[in-house]
């Protein structure tokens, strides 16, 4: 060995560093497994109320309006209590709709046999005026 030359030093099998770029990624892979298909539901949920809110600009019953939403939402698989849904309209001309709704969604944990609560908040809000001929 000539002099002045030093011997490379062995690789450690696992360090800190090591240990913490395996976890990362298997951590954002179990949140994504338990929380994209609720937020994928979501997505529906807001499909919708935007769809029963541009239907407002024909049928300004509320009722028929609350009907149609809760059918569609139970067609996802959504309980709710009637409260939880809320339908505005802007008086007196009724050219601007407001439907908020609020759920629960319990997920549940695979592997440790938990479940936790998510909490969706939506408000659609739709202006009916500018659909003037």
């Amino acid at each position: 060995m000539a002099v002045g030359v030093k011997q490379a030093k062995g690789h450690k099998k696992f360090s800190v560093v090591t240990v913490i770029f395996i976890l990362i990624p298997l951590v954002l892979a179990y949140a994504g497994y338990v929380y994209i298909p609720a937020w994928w539901a979501d997505g529906d949920v807001n499909e919708v109320l935007r769809k029963w809110a541009n239907s407002a600009y024909n049928e300004k019953d509320t009722g028929v309006l609350r009907e149609g939403i809760e059918r569609d939402l139970g067609k996802l698989g959504l309980e709710f209590a009637p409260e939880q849904l809320e339908i505005t309209f802007q008086e007196p001309d009724k050219d601007y709709i407001w439907i908020t709704f609020q759920y629960d969604l319990e997920l549940n944990l695979p592997g440790l046999n938990r479940t936790t609560m998510t909490h969706w908040d939506h408000a659609v809000e739709t202006d009916l005026s500018r659909f003037v001929w």
